[in-house]
């Protein structure tokens, strides 16, 4: 089903807003990519003015920024841990920005947004402490 980012039919009061045009092609939106542990896969989605966004659709790798060492290496994802955004994704092993990770280098915050950027991005974190 398709996804709209136009003006409401209704006024504040509850009234219904006459229709003066068309629904126009650039108010259409995209389905939300949930970016999954699994072999690399990616989409592109097509922009104005020959632009282009890329929607990472599964990862299994995540570069690792290190603070103490001041140095960025990449790493095996192995699950999440915990995601804030919907307690569901840690089950369905969704990953998203600000999601804790299990890697190889350790426990990680994600600091990218996989569905929009293309790659995941995270930094290492020292104390987790899991509610």
């Amino acid at each position: 089903m398709g996804q709209w980012h136009k003006v409401s039919s209704r006024k504040a009061t509850g009234g219904l807003l006459r229709h003066n045009r068309k629904t126009k092609n650039y108010e259409a939106g995209n389905e939300p990519v949930k970016t999954v542990i699994g072999q690399k896969k990616v989409k592109f989605i097509k922009g104005r003015g020959g632009n282009f966004k890329v929607k990472l659709r599964s990862a299994s790798v995540v570069n690792v920024a290190d603070q103490k060492s001041k140095s960025v290496k990449k790493a095996k994802v192995l699950e999440v841990i915990e995601n804030k955004a919907n307690p569901h994704f840690v089950r369905q092993k969704v990953i998203t920005k600000g999601a804790l990770i299990k890697t190889d280098a350790g426990v990680c915050r994600v600091t990218s947004r996989p569905g929009q950027y293309g790659s995941v991005d995270a930094v290492l974190v020292e104390n987790v402490s899991k509610k």
